[in-house]
Protein backbone atom coordinates (compact mmCIF):
# COMPACT_ATOMS: atom_id res chain seq x y z
CA UNK A 1 0.00 0.00 0.00
CA UNK A 2 2.25 2.69 1.09
CA UNK A 3 4.46 1.47 -2.11
CA UNK A 4 1.96 2.19 -4.10
CA UNK A 5 1.10 5.91 -2.80
CA UNK A 6 4.48 6.99 -2.69
CA UNK A 7 4.91 5.44 -6.70
CA UNK A 8 1.80 7.70 -7.47
CA UNK A 9 2.96 10.57 -5.39
CA UNK A 10 5.98 10.48 -7.62
CA UNK A 11 4.18 10.37 -10.90
CA UNK A 12 1.88 12.99 -9.75
CA UNK A 13 4.83 14.75 -9.27
CA UNK A 14 7.16 14.42 -12.37
CA UNK A 15 3.26 15.00 -14.05
CA UNK A 16 3.23 18.70 -12.57
CA UNK A 17 6.80 19.61 -13.10
CA UNK A 18 6.18 18.62 -16.42
CA UNK A 19 3.49 20.09 -17.42
CA UNK A 20 5.09 23.71 -15.80
CA UNK A 21 7.62 23.00 -17.75
CA UNK A 22 5.70 22.69 -21.07
CA UNK A 23 3.56 25.47 -20.20
CA UNK A 24 6.49 27.30 -19.61
CA UNK A 25 7.96 27.03 -23.03
CA UNK A 26 4.52 27.03 -24.59
CA UNK A 27 3.85 30.93 -22.93
CA UNK A 28 7.65 31.52 -23.98
CA UNK A 29 6.76 30.46 -27.84
CA UNK A 30 3.29 31.94 -27.71
CA UNK A 31 4.82 35.51 -26.33
CA UNK A 32 7.22 35.57 -29.06
CA UNK A 33 4.37 34.74 -31.56
CA UNK A 34 1.95 37.54 -30.27
CA UNK A 35 4.69 40.22 -30.00
CA UNK A 36 6.31 39.04 -33.53
CA UNK A 37 2.41 39.28 -35.02
CA UNK A 38 1.81 42.74 -33.15
CA UNK A 39 4.91 44.43 -35.00
CA UNK A 40 4.21 42.64 -38.13
CA UNK A 41 0.69 44.54 -37.87
CA UNK A 42 1.95 48.08 -36.83
CA UNK A 43 5.04 47.92 -39.56
CA UNK A 44 2.21 47.24 -42.01
CA UNK A 45 0.53 50.42 -40.89
CA UNK A 46 3.82 52.20 -41.27
CA UNK A 47 4.42 51.13 -44.59
CA UNK A 48 0.91 52.20 -45.59
CA UNK A 49 1.38 55.35 -43.66
CA UNK A 50 4.70 56.23 -45.26
CA UNK A 51 3.84 55.20 -48.61
CA UNK A 52 1.00 57.68 -47.97
CA UNK A 53 3.31 60.89 -47.08
CA UNK A 54 5.39 59.44 -49.86
CA UNK A 55 2.50 59.76 -52.76
CA UNK A 56 2.02 63.44 -50.93
CA UNK A 57 5.14 64.73 -52.25
CA UNK A 58 4.97 62.94 -55.64
CA UNK A 59 1.26 64.90 -56.16
CA UNK A 60 2.41 67.89 -54.80
CA UNK A 61 5.77 67.99 -57.47
CA UNK A 62 3.35 66.69 -60.20
CA UNK A 63 0.81 69.70 -59.17
CA UNK A 64 3.04 72.22 -59.10
CA UNK A 65 4.49 70.69 -62.74
CA UNK A 66 1.42 70.64 -64.42
CA UNK A 67 0.54 74.55 -63.92
CA UNK A 68 0.71 75.88 -67.06
CA UNK A 69 1.83 78.95 -65.30
CA UNK A 70 4.88 77.39 -64.30
CA UNK A 71 6.02 76.03 -67.69
CA UNK A 72 4.89 79.61 -69.48
CA UNK A 73 7.66 81.01 -66.52
CA UNK A 74 10.35 78.00 -67.70
CA UNK A 75 9.81 79.04 -71.36
CA UNK A 76 9.85 82.55 -71.54
CA UNK A 77 12.86 84.66 -71.68
CA UNK A 78 10.93 88.39 -71.01
CA UNK A 79 12.05 89.42 -68.23
CA UNK A 80 9.43 91.20 -67.35
CA UNK A 81 6.80 87.98 -67.78
CA UNK A 82 9.12 86.07 -65.77
CA UNK A 83 8.61 89.09 -63.18
CA UNK A 84 4.97 89.28 -62.93
CA UNK A 85 4.26 85.15 -62.45
CA UNK A 86 7.49 85.30 -60.26
CA UNK A 87 5.24 86.50 -57.19
CA UNK A 88 2.53 83.73 -58.25
CA UNK A 89 5.14 81.37 -58.29
CA UNK A 90 6.10 81.97 -54.97
CA UNK A 91 2.85 82.21 -53.68
CA UNK A 92 1.88 78.31 -55.18
CA UNK A 93 5.61 77.06 -53.33
CA UNK A 94 4.64 78.60 -50.19
CA UNK A 95 1.42 77.26 -50.10
CA UNK A 96 2.61 73.64 -51.14
CA UNK A 97 5.03 74.06 -47.90
CA UNK A 98 2.87 75.15 -45.39
CA UNK A 99 0.43 72.75 -46.60
CA UNK A 100 2.54 69.76 -46.91
CA UNK A 101 4.68 69.08 -43.56
CA UNK A 102 6.38 66.39 -45.40
CA UNK A 103 8.05 68.66 -47.32
CA UNK A 104 10.97 71.04 -45.83
CA UNK A 105 12.15 72.69 -49.08
CA UNK A 106 11.41 73.78 -52.92
CA UNK A 107 13.74 74.58 -55.62
CA UNK A 108 12.61 75.29 -59.33
CA UNK A 109 15.87 74.57 -61.39
CA UNK A 110 15.37 76.41 -64.82
CA UNK A 111 19.04 75.54 -65.53
CA UNK A 112 22.76 75.53 -64.53
CA UNK A 113 22.63 79.16 -63.86
CA UNK A 114 19.29 80.06 -62.48
CA UNK A 115 17.24 78.44 -59.32
CA UNK A 116 15.17 79.27 -57.79
CA UNK A 117 15.27 78.07 -53.71
CA UNK A 118 12.65 78.12 -50.72
CA UNK A 119 12.59 76.37 -47.56
CA UNK A 120 14.38 76.28 -44.10
CA UNK A 121 17.61 75.02 -45.48
CA UNK A 122 21.37 76.63 -44.80
CA UNK A 123 23.08 78.07 -48.17
CA UNK A 124 26.01 76.17 -48.04
CA UNK A 125 23.93 72.73 -48.38
CA UNK A 126 21.80 74.36 -50.84
CA UNK A 127 24.94 75.03 -52.67
CA UNK A 128 26.41 71.18 -52.45
CA UNK A 129 22.45 70.20 -53.12
CA UNK A 130 22.59 72.25 -56.15
CA UNK A 131 26.14 70.79 -57.60
CA UNK A 132 24.51 67.02 -57.40
CA UNK A 133 21.34 67.68 -58.95
CA UNK A 134 21.96 69.81 -61.83
CA UNK A 135 23.91 66.34 -63.58
CA UNK A 136 21.13 64.58 -62.01
CA UNK A 137 17.99 66.98 -63.35
CA UNK A 138 19.46 66.86 -66.99
CA UNK A 139 19.32 63.09 -67.71
CA UNK A 140 15.90 62.32 -65.67
CA UNK A 141 13.18 61.15 -67.44
CA UNK A 142 10.51 60.66 -64.83
CA UNK A 143 10.12 62.17 -61.41
CA UNK A 144 12.65 59.56 -58.77
CA UNK A 145 13.02 59.69 -55.24
CA UNK A 146 16.96 60.08 -54.91
CA UNK A 147 19.46 60.59 -51.72
CA UNK A 148 21.70 63.62 -51.83
CA UNK A 149 25.01 62.96 -49.59
CA UNK A 150 26.14 66.27 -47.97
CA UNK A 151 29.59 67.12 -45.92
CA UNK A 152 27.02 67.29 -42.96
CA UNK A 153 24.37 64.78 -43.72
CA UNK A 154 22.48 62.82 -46.03
CA UNK A 155 19.37 63.97 -47.38
CA UNK A 156 16.23 62.65 -49.05
CA UNK A 157 14.17 64.58 -52.04
CA UNK A 158 11.82 63.72 -54.61
CA UNK A 159 13.06 65.23 -58.36
CA UNK A 160 10.83 66.05 -61.02
CA UNK A 161 11.81 67.00 -64.71
CA UNK A 162 9.03 69.80 -66.15
CA UNK A 163 8.60 69.35 -69.89
CA UNK A 164 6.64 71.24 -72.36
CA UNK A 165 3.38 70.41 -73.58
CA UNK A 166 0.61 71.21 -75.80
CA UNK A 167 3.67 73.00 -77.92
CA UNK A 168 4.46 71.54 -81.05
CA UNK A 169 7.10 73.62 -81.41
CA UNK A 170 8.53 72.55 -77.64
CA UNK A 171 7.23 69.76 -77.49
CA UNK A 172 9.33 67.39 -75.23
CA UNK A 173 11.64 69.48 -74.58
CA UNK A 174 13.13 69.98 -70.79
CA UNK A 175 12.34 73.22 -69.46
CA UNK A 176 13.36 72.67 -66.25
CA UNK A 177 12.76 70.59 -62.70
CA UNK A 178 11.24 71.07 -59.42
CA UNK A 179 13.02 69.54 -56.54
CA UNK A 180 10.87 68.74 -52.91
CA UNK A 181 13.16 67.80 -50.03
CA UNK A 182 11.47 65.58 -47.85
CA UNK A 183 11.07 66.65 -44.24
CA UNK A 184 12.73 64.33 -41.89
CA UNK A 185 11.12 65.95 -38.50
CA UNK A 186 8.05 64.38 -40.46
CA UNK A 187 9.61 60.92 -41.05
CA UNK A 188 10.81 60.64 -37.71
CA UNK A 189 7.35 61.25 -35.83
CA UNK A 190 5.58 58.66 -38.05
CA UNK A 191 8.15 56.09 -36.32
CA UNK A 192 8.15 57.90 -33.06
CA UNK A 193 3.77 57.74 -32.76
CA UNK A 194 3.93 53.88 -33.60
CA UNK A 195 4.30 52.63 -29.70
CA UNK A 196 4.17 48.91 -29.68
CA UNK A 197 6.25 48.18 -26.64
CA UNK A 198 9.22 48.27 -24.83
CA UNK A 199 10.96 45.96 -26.82
CA UNK A 200 10.80 46.55 -30.15
CA UNK A 201 12.81 49.10 -32.65
CA UNK A 202 11.40 50.52 -36.03
CA UNK A 203 13.74 51.56 -38.60
CA UNK A 204 13.36 53.15 -42.25
CA UNK A 205 16.69 52.22 -44.05
CA UNK A 206 17.89 52.87 -47.62
CA UNK A 207 18.65 51.12 -50.47
CA UNK A 208 22.53 50.83 -49.00
CA UNK A 209 21.04 50.03 -45.49
CA UNK A 210 21.74 53.33 -43.93
CA UNK A 211 18.95 54.35 -41.68
CA UNK A 212 16.97 57.45 -42.07
CA UNK A 213 15.00 57.71 -39.24
CA UNK A 214 14.18 55.56 -36.03
CA UNK A 215 12.30 54.99 -32.80
CA UNK A 216 15.27 54.24 -30.97
CA UNK A 217 18.26 55.92 -31.73
CA UNK A 218 20.64 53.88 -29.18
CA UNK A 219 20.22 50.46 -31.17
CA UNK A 220 20.07 52.61 -34.29
CA UNK A 221 23.40 54.22 -34.34
CA UNK A 222 24.92 50.80 -33.33
CA UNK A 223 23.08 49.25 -36.63
CA UNK A 224 25.20 52.59 -38.37
CA UNK A 225 28.48 51.31 -36.76
CA UNK A 226 27.86 47.63 -38.19
CA UNK A 227 26.04 45.52 -41.27
CA UNK A 228 22.45 45.23 -41.12
CA UNK A 229 22.97 41.63 -42.60
CA UNK A 230 24.77 40.84 -39.21
CA UNK A 231 21.60 41.87 -37.04
CA UNK A 232 19.27 39.57 -39.74
CA UNK A 233 21.66 36.47 -38.89
CA UNK A 234 22.16 37.16 -34.79
CA UNK A 235 19.04 34.23 -33.13
CA UNK A 236 19.01 36.92 -30.38
CA UNK A 237 16.80 39.02 -33.13
CA UNK A 238 13.15 38.60 -34.47
CA UNK A 239 13.18 40.89 -37.93
CA UNK A 240 10.30 41.50 -39.86
CA UNK A 241 10.79 43.77 -42.84
CA UNK A 242 8.43 45.46 -45.19
CA UNK A 243 9.69 47.26 -48.55
CA UNK A 244 7.83 50.91 -49.35
CA UNK A 245 8.55 50.50 -53.82
CA UNK A 246 8.86 54.32 -54.65
CA UNK A 247 12.52 55.33 -53.24
CA UNK A 248 12.96 51.74 -52.98
CA UNK A 249 13.23 52.13 -48.93
CA UNK A 250 12.99 49.29 -46.51
CA UNK A 251 10.75 49.37 -42.79
CA UNK A 252 12.58 46.88 -40.37
CA UNK A 253 11.00 45.95 -37.33
CA UNK A 254 14.15 44.78 -34.39
CA UNK A 255 12.80 42.96 -31.27
CA UNK A 256 15.46 41.60 -28.73
CA UNK A 257 14.06 38.67 -28.09
CA UNK A 258 15.86 38.46 -24.19
CA UNK A 259 13.49 41.41 -23.47
CA UNK A 260 10.12 39.91 -24.67
CA UNK A 261 10.62 37.25 -22.45
CA UNK A 262 11.96 39.15 -19.62
CA UNK A 263 9.20 37.92 -17.73
CA UNK A 264 9.47 34.57 -17.39
CA UNK A 265 13.00 34.06 -16.25
CA UNK A 266 11.52 33.90 -12.69
CA UNK A 267 9.89 30.37 -14.15
CA UNK A 268 12.28 27.69 -13.75
CA UNK A 269 13.06 28.72 -9.87
CA UNK A 270 9.22 28.86 -9.47
CA UNK A 271 8.96 25.07 -11.10
CA UNK A 272 11.47 23.87 -8.59
CA UNK A 273 10.13 25.93 -6.03
CA UNK A 274 6.46 24.54 -6.53
CA UNK A 275 7.88 20.83 -6.77
CA UNK A 276 9.19 20.82 -3.55
CA UNK A 277 6.10 22.25 -1.96
CA UNK A 278 4.41 19.37 -3.95
CA UNK A 279 6.35 16.94 -2.69
CA UNK A 280 6.20 18.31 1.24
CA UNK A 281 2.36 18.17 0.90
CA UNK A 282 1.72 14.87 -1.15
CA UNK A 283 4.15 13.36 1.57
CA UNK A 284 1.87 14.99 4.33
CA UNK A 285 -1.31 13.95 2.81
CA UNK A 286 0.16 9.79 2.51
CA UNK A 287 0.97 10.33 6.16
CA UNK A 288 -2.57 11.32 7.09
CA UNK A 289 -3.79 8.95 4.92
CA UNK A 290 -2.00 5.89 6.38
CA UNK A 291 -2.78 7.30 10.26
CA UNK A 292 -6.47 8.36 9.70
CA UNK A 293 -7.79 5.67 7.04
CA UNK A 294 -5.36 2.91 6.12
CA UNK A 295 -4.61 1.42 9.69
CA UNK A 296 -8.12 1.97 11.00
CA UNK A 297 -9.62 0.21 7.95
CA UNK A 298 -7.16 -2.85 8.01
CA UNK A 299 -7.91 -2.84 11.83
CA UNK A 300 -11.51 -3.14 11.10
CA UNK A 301 -10.74 -5.38 8.29
CA UNK A 302 -9.26 -7.97 10.83
CA UNK A 303 -11.69 -7.31 13.85
CA UNK A 304 -14.93 -8.29 10.79
CA UNK A 305 -12.67 -11.13 9.68
CA UNK A 306 -12.27 -12.74 13.03
CA UNK A 307 -15.86 -11.80 14.33
CA UNK A 308 -17.68 -13.47 11.13
CA UNK A 309 -15.09 -16.69 11.06
CA UNK A 310 -16.16 -18.05 14.89
CA UNK A 311 -15.93 -15.46 17.66
CA UNK A 312 -19.80 -13.92 17.48
CA UNK A 313 -19.73 -13.38 20.70
CA UNK A 314 -16.71 -10.93 20.75
CA UNK A 315 -17.03 -6.86 19.65
CA UNK A 316 -14.95 -4.73 17.79
CA UNK A 317 -12.66 -3.12 19.61
CA UNK A 318 -10.86 0.28 17.69
CA UNK A 319 -10.02 3.71 18.77
CA UNK A 320 -11.14 5.71 16.06
CA UNK A 321 -13.35 8.93 15.65
CA UNK A 322 -15.93 10.42 13.40
CA UNK A 323 -17.59 8.64 10.92
CA UNK A 324 -15.45 5.44 11.68
CA UNK A 325 -16.17 5.19 14.92
CA UNK A 326 -20.18 5.34 13.78
CA UNK A 327 -19.71 2.18 11.89
CA UNK A 328 -17.87 0.38 14.79
CA UNK A 329 -20.62 1.13 17.29
CA UNK A 330 -23.21 0.24 14.89
CA UNK A 331 -21.71 -2.67 14.18
CA UNK A 332 -21.63 -3.68 17.30
CA UNK A 333 -24.97 -3.34 18.02
CA UNK A 334 -26.01 -4.91 14.89
CA UNK A 335 -23.75 -8.10 16.14
CA UNK A 336 -26.08 -7.75 19.46
CA UNK A 337 -29.14 -7.96 17.47
CA UNK A 338 -27.84 -10.86 15.71
CA UNK A 339 -27.02 -12.85 19.29
CA UNK A 340 -30.21 -12.74 20.79
CA UNK A 341 -31.68 -14.45 17.73
CA UNK A 342 -33.15 -17.72 18.13
CA UNK A 343 -30.41 -20.75 17.00
CA UNK A 344 -32.79 -21.76 13.81
CA UNK A 345 -32.70 -18.45 12.68
CA UNK A 346 -29.08 -17.33 13.83
CA UNK A 347 -28.05 -20.54 10.81
CA UNK A 348 -29.51 -18.37 8.37
CA UNK A 349 -28.46 -15.11 9.71
CA UNK A 350 -24.93 -16.78 9.94
CA UNK A 351 -25.01 -17.66 6.36
CA UNK A 352 -26.19 -14.21 4.79
CA UNK A 353 -23.48 -12.90 7.40
CA UNK A 354 -20.87 -14.73 5.92
CA UNK A 355 -21.77 -14.62 2.80
CA UNK A 356 -21.56 -10.32 3.10
CA UNK A 357 -18.83 -10.60 5.27
CA UNK A 358 -17.37 -12.26 2.60
CA UNK A 359 -18.14 -9.78 0.25
CA UNK A 360 -16.67 -7.05 1.97
CA UNK A 361 -13.42 -8.81 3.23
CA UNK A 362 -13.10 -9.22 -0.97
CA UNK A 363 -14.00 -5.40 -1.36
CA UNK A 364 -11.40 -4.20 1.34
CA UNK A 365 -8.42 -6.47 -0.34
CA UNK A 366 -9.38 -4.67 -3.65
CA UNK A 367 -9.18 -1.46 -1.85
CA UNK A 368 -5.99 -2.01 0.06
CA UNK A 369 -3.54 -1.75 -3.07
CA UNK A 370 -5.43 1.43 -3.49
CA UNK A 371 -7.21 3.38 -0.66
CA UNK A 372 -10.55 5.27 -2.22
CA UNK A 373 -13.74 6.61 -0.63
CA UNK A 374 -15.38 4.18 -2.58
CA UNK A 375 -14.41 1.23 0.45
CA UNK A 376 -15.97 3.75 3.06
CA UNK A 377 -19.46 3.68 0.25
CA UNK A 378 -18.98 0.16 -0.04
CA UNK A 379 -18.58 -1.24 3.12
CA UNK A 380 -21.89 1.37 4.56
CA UNK A 381 -23.87 -0.46 1.62
CA UNK A 382 -23.06 -3.81 2.79
CA UNK A 383 -24.22 -3.19 6.18
CA UNK A 384 -27.22 -1.45 5.13
CA UNK A 385 -28.01 -4.98 3.34
CA UNK A 386 -27.59 -7.22 6.39
CA UNK A 387 -29.41 -4.38 8.66
CA UNK A 388 -32.20 -4.63 5.98
CA UNK A 389 -32.41 -8.63 6.41
CA UNK A 390 -32.69 -8.93 10.10
CA UNK A 391 -34.79 -5.41 10.14
CA UNK A 392 -32.40 -3.01 11.95
CA UNK A 393 -34.20 0.14 10.98
CA UNK A 394 -31.57 2.33 12.49
CA UNK A 395 -28.63 0.84 11.15
CA UNK A 396 -30.22 0.70 7.55
CA UNK A 397 -31.20 5.06 7.85
CA UNK A 398 -27.51 5.47 9.49
CA UNK A 399 -25.53 3.34 6.99
CA UNK A 400 -27.58 4.39 3.76
CA UNK A 401 -26.89 8.58 5.25
CA UNK A 402 -23.25 7.78 5.22
CA UNK A 403 -23.11 5.92 1.69
CA UNK A 404 -25.23 9.10 0.25
CA UNK A 405 -22.80 11.25 1.83
CA UNK A 406 -19.60 9.19 0.76
CA UNK A 407 -20.81 8.96 -2.31
CA UNK A 408 -21.15 12.84 -2.50
CA UNK A 409 -18.38 13.07 -1.49
CA UNK A 410 -16.50 11.25 -4.44
CA UNK A 411 -18.43 12.98 -6.99
CA UNK A 412 -16.33 13.95 -9.97
CA UNK A 413 -17.95 17.37 -10.49
CA UNK A 414 -17.03 20.26 -8.17
CA UNK A 415 -20.18 22.11 -8.85
CA UNK A 416 -23.64 20.76 -7.73
CA UNK A 417 -27.11 22.30 -7.29
CA UNK A 418 -28.27 23.44 -4.21
CA UNK A 419 -31.02 20.81 -4.07
CA UNK A 420 -27.86 18.08 -4.30
CA UNK A 421 -25.82 20.16 -1.36
CA UNK A 422 -29.11 20.08 1.00
CA UNK A 423 -30.19 16.40 0.59
CA UNK A 424 -26.37 15.58 1.58
CA UNK A 425 -27.42 17.86 4.65
CA UNK A 426 -30.57 16.37 5.71
CA UNK A 427 -28.68 13.14 5.47
CA UNK A 428 -25.83 14.06 7.54
CA UNK A 429 -28.40 15.92 10.14
CA UNK A 430 -30.67 12.29 10.37
CA UNK A 431 -27.43 10.83 11.50
CA UNK A 432 -27.31 13.76 14.16
CA UNK A 433 -30.75 12.61 14.99
CA UNK A 434 -30.08 9.47 15.70
CA UNK A 435 -27.11 9.51 17.62
CA UNK A 436 -29.00 12.66 19.59
CA UNK A 437 -32.47 11.97 19.54
CA UNK A 438 -34.61 14.61 20.57
CA UNK A 439 -31.38 17.28 20.76
CA UNK A 440 -31.83 19.11 17.82
CA UNK A 441 -34.55 20.90 16.05
CA UNK A 442 -33.73 22.07 12.66
CA UNK A 443 -35.68 24.23 10.18
CA UNK A 444 -35.60 25.25 6.66
CA UNK A 445 -36.29 28.81 5.01
CA UNK A 446 -35.88 27.74 0.90
CA UNK A 447 -36.69 30.26 -2.08
CA UNK A 448 -38.00 27.08 -4.41
CA UNK A 449 -35.88 28.95 -7.39
CA UNK A 450 -32.52 28.38 -5.96
CA UNK A 451 -32.68 24.51 -5.80
CA UNK A 452 -31.77 24.23 -9.25
CA UNK A 453 -28.74 27.19 -8.58
CA UNK A 454 -25.54 25.71 -8.80
CA UNK A 455 -22.84 25.84 -6.04
CA UNK A 456 -19.56 24.73 -5.16
CA UNK A 457 -19.46 21.17 -3.47
CA UNK A 458 -19.34 20.64 0.25
CA UNK A 459 -20.11 24.48 0.96
CA UNK A 460 -22.71 24.30 3.02
CA UNK A 461 -22.17 21.13 4.80
CA UNK A 462 -19.41 21.83 6.21
CA UNK A 463 -20.82 24.73 7.83
CA UNK A 464 -24.06 22.74 9.53
CA UNK A 465 -21.51 20.13 10.79
CA UNK A 466 -19.16 22.83 12.38
CA UNK A 467 -22.56 24.61 13.90
CA UNK A 468 -23.83 21.18 15.64
CA UNK A 469 -20.22 20.05 16.79
CA UNK A 470 -18.85 23.23 18.35
CA UNK A 471 -22.15 25.53 19.42
CA UNK A 472 -24.94 22.72 19.61
CA UNK A 473 -24.01 19.40 20.89
CA UNK A 474 -22.00 20.37 24.20
CA UNK A 475 -25.64 22.86 25.02
CA UNK A 476 -27.85 20.92 27.37
CA UNK A 477 -31.11 22.36 26.33
CA UNK A 478 -32.14 21.42 23.02
CA UNK A 479 -30.57 23.10 20.39
CA UNK A 480 -31.99 25.07 17.02
CA UNK A 481 -30.66 25.10 13.89
CA UNK A 482 -31.74 27.44 10.76
CA UNK A 483 -31.18 27.14 7.67
CA UNK A 484 -31.81 29.99 4.70
CA UNK A 485 -31.71 30.73 1.25
CA UNK A 486 -32.90 33.40 -0.36
CA UNK A 487 -31.91 36.13 -3.81
CA UNK A 488 -31.79 39.67 -3.97
CA UNK A 489 -31.26 41.22 -6.68
CA UNK A 490 -27.16 40.31 -7.74
CA UNK A 491 -26.50 37.56 -4.79
CA UNK A 492 -27.88 34.30 -3.22
CA UNK A 493 -27.70 34.60 0.22
CA UNK A 494 -27.05 31.43 2.87
CA UNK A 495 -27.45 31.53 6.65
CA UNK A 496 -26.69 28.50 9.06
CA UNK A 497 -27.87 30.08 12.26
CA UNK A 498 -27.75 28.12 15.56
CA UNK A 499 -28.57 28.96 19.49
CA UNK A 500 -25.41 27.22 20.87
CA UNK A 501 -22.65 28.29 22.97
CA UNK A 502 -21.54 31.38 20.46
CA UNK A 503 -17.91 32.38 19.94
CA UNK A 504 -16.02 34.78 22.62
CA UNK A 505 -15.53 38.53 20.71
CA UNK A 506 -11.74 37.94 20.71
CA UNK A 507 -12.00 34.66 18.76
CA UNK A 508 -14.37 36.39 16.65
CA UNK A 509 -12.71 39.09 15.76
CA UNK A 510 -9.71 37.00 14.89
CA UNK A 511 -11.59 34.85 12.99
CA UNK A 512 -13.54 37.16 11.35
CA UNK A 513 -10.31 39.11 10.47
CA UNK A 514 -8.53 35.75 8.78
CA UNK A 515 -11.57 35.46 6.79
CA UNK A 516 -11.00 38.76 4.93
CA UNK A 517 -7.52 37.94 4.45
CA UNK A 518 -7.68 34.49 3.76
CA UNK A 519 -6.20 34.66 0.38
CA UNK A 520 -2.76 36.18 1.92
CA UNK A 521 -2.55 33.72 4.97
CA UNK A 522 0.64 31.28 4.97
CA UNK A 523 0.55 28.05 5.36
CA UNK A 524 1.53 27.75 8.94
CA UNK A 525 -1.75 30.03 9.36
CA UNK A 526 -4.21 27.77 7.89
CA UNK A 527 -3.17 24.87 10.42
CA UNK A 528 -5.16 26.34 13.03
CA UNK A 529 -8.48 26.42 14.75
CA UNK A 530 -10.99 27.33 11.30
CA UNK A 531 -9.07 25.51 9.21
CA UNK A 532 -12.63 24.16 7.29
CA UNK A 533 -14.26 27.95 7.33
CA UNK A 534 -11.05 29.20 6.25
CA UNK A 535 -10.74 27.04 3.15
CA UNK A 536 -14.45 27.57 2.14
CA UNK A 537 -13.80 31.06 2.52
CA UNK A 538 -10.91 30.75 0.29
CA UNK A 539 -12.76 28.31 -2.14
CA UNK A 540 -15.74 31.17 -2.68
CA UNK A 541 -12.66 33.74 -3.29
CA UNK A 542 -10.92 32.23 -5.54
CA UNK A 543 -13.79 31.06 -7.80
CA UNK A 544 -16.69 33.92 -7.31
CA UNK A 545 -14.38 36.97 -6.72
CA UNK A 546 -12.98 38.83 -3.43
CA UNK A 547 -16.20 40.44 -2.45
CA UNK A 548 -17.64 37.29 -1.96
CA UNK A 549 -17.46 34.68 1.14
CA UNK A 550 -18.35 33.97 4.49
CA UNK A 551 -18.96 36.13 7.44
CA UNK A 552 -19.46 35.60 10.75
CA UNK A 553 -21.74 37.25 13.77
CA UNK A 554 -22.05 35.37 17.10
CA UNK A 555 -22.89 35.93 20.98
CA UNK A 556 -21.28 34.33 23.75
CA UNK A 557 -24.32 31.82 25.08
CA UNK A 558 -26.48 33.03 22.55
CA UNK A 559 -25.65 31.24 19.30
CA UNK A 560 -23.50 31.93 16.02
CA UNK A 561 -24.73 33.25 12.58
CA UNK A 562 -22.60 32.52 9.09
CA UNK A 563 -23.94 33.89 6.09
CA UNK A 564 -22.43 32.85 2.95
CA UNK A 565 -23.04 35.02 -0.43
CA UNK A 566 -22.23 34.27 -3.99
CA UNK A 567 -23.07 36.08 -7.50
CA UNK A 568 -26.36 35.17 -8.65
CA UNK A 569 -25.50 35.24 -12.36
CA UNK A 570 -21.97 32.92 -11.78
CA UNK A 571 -24.53 29.93 -10.33
CA UNK A 572 -25.18 28.57 -13.57
CA UNK A 573 -21.66 28.19 -14.98
CA UNK A 574 -19.00 24.99 -14.55
CA UNK A 575 -15.98 24.98 -12.37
Amino acid sequence: MKTQVYILIGFVIILVISLQTYNYYKIHTLIETRVSNYSRQSINQLQKRLAKSLLTVEDAARKFAYNPFVRQYLKTDQIKVKFELKNYLESIINDTLEDNNEISAFALIEDESWRNFYGNLDYPIYQEIMQQINLRSLTLKKGRFITIKTSSKVIYAYLLPIFAINDNSLLNQRLGSVLLLLSQTSIDNILNEVAVNNYTSFFLLNQENQVIAANNNSLANRIQANNYADYKKNDNFIIQTAKIDAPGWKLSAIILKKEVTADLSIFPMLIVFSGLILISLLSAIALILDFNITRPITNLALNLEQIGNKYLDERIELETAGELNIIVEDTNKMLDKIETLSKTEMKMQKQIYESQLSRQQAELSALQSQINPHFLYNTLECMRSIAAVYESQEIVDISTAMADIFRYNIKANNLVTFAEELEIIKSYLKIMELRFPDKFKFEFKIEEAILSRQIIKMTLQPLVENAIYHGLESRRKAGKLLLEAKTDAQNIIFKIKDNGLGIAEPELANLNKKLTSVLELKKEDLQTEGIGLLNINKRIKLYYGLEYGLTISSNLDQGTEVIVEIPLAKSKGDL
